[in-house]
């Protein structure tokens, strides 16, 4: 004699609600993270924009220094100060999303590209304008690396242990064998 328990019967017919239940939980898991995924792929285009703005900063510096005459100085000193503020620019917009750098490194650089006798008419090529690309190009390339460290330590590698990836899983532990 088989007893029947309704309680059971119950369960089975509204089985489905709970596969539902687990599979919506599980579109808004992998939602969340193709947010996050497009949302890394945006500050990583920023951040190759900055590293390119660096490179256009420096070849700006190289050419008011080293390369333009009298004539051309006022030219390359206007396109030296465009691309400075160009990486400012950059950066802020890079610490609005969270991948912050020290200011002093903005501020090395800018020191480095526009320091010494900048914007004046009767500037005269030094010895000095070589050390000060070797300086540039270091205070540079402590930015670029400053900023990979913090698009690093802010989009951090995911592990391979992630309770995250067996939801789908677990939903088809509750799929009804008799469907």
């Amino acid at each position: 004699m088989e007893i029947a328990i309704p309680e059971a019967d119950i369960l089975l017919k509204f089985s489905f609600v709970v596969t539902a239940i687990v599979t919506i939980v599980g579109w808004f898991v992998v939602a969340s993270m193709t947010d996050r995924r497009e949302f890394r792929k945006e500050v990583r285009e920023y951040v190759k924009d900055a590293k390119a703005t660096c490179e256009a900063v420096q070849a700006s510096a190289h050419d008011y220094w080293l390369i333009c005459d009298k004539k051309s100085a006022g030219a390359s000193a206007v396109v030296l100060k465009a691309e400075v503020g160009n990486l400012a620019r950059h950066l802020q917009i890079l610490a609005t999303l969270g991948v912050a750098t020290p200011s002093e490194m903005m501020a090395d650089v800018r020191r480095a590209a526009t320091g010494g006798e900048f914007e004046k008419k009767g500037r005269v090529r030094t010895p000095v304008d070589q050390d000060r690309m070797a300086e540039l190009a270091g205070s540079i390339q402590d930015l670029i690396s400053s900023i990979d460290m913090a698009f690093y330590q802010r989009f951090k590698p995911r592990t391979q242990r992630q309770w995250s990836r067996f939801i789908p899983i677990v939903g088809l532990l509750f799929i009804s064998r008799d469907a």
